[in-house]
């Protein structure tokens, strides 16, 4: 299956299944600066790669993605 993560920024303390609240969690892992969370500061995205040639930087997000993801 396939989903869309969408950046809204509509918290919904209430979801109705169990797909929609991870994906609402996956969306506020994908828009948190790494180090922005006081007693989390690993949580979330670096922006280490943003002035990385583009490739190199599509590998690496996609590498700190899947790994924040799994850990969160």
């Amino acid at each position: 299956m396939n989903f869309v993560v969408s950046l809204d920024s509509d918290v919904n303390f209430a979801p109705e299944t169990e797909v929609v609240e991870i994906l609402q969690n996956v969306r506020t892992i994908l828009a948190t600066r790494k180090g922005s969370v006081p007693l989390d500061r690993d949580f979330g995205l670096s922006w280490q790669s943003l002035d990385a040639p583009t490739a190199v930087a599509q590998m690496q997000m996609k590498s700190e993605i899947i790994d924040a993801i799994e850990t969160y």
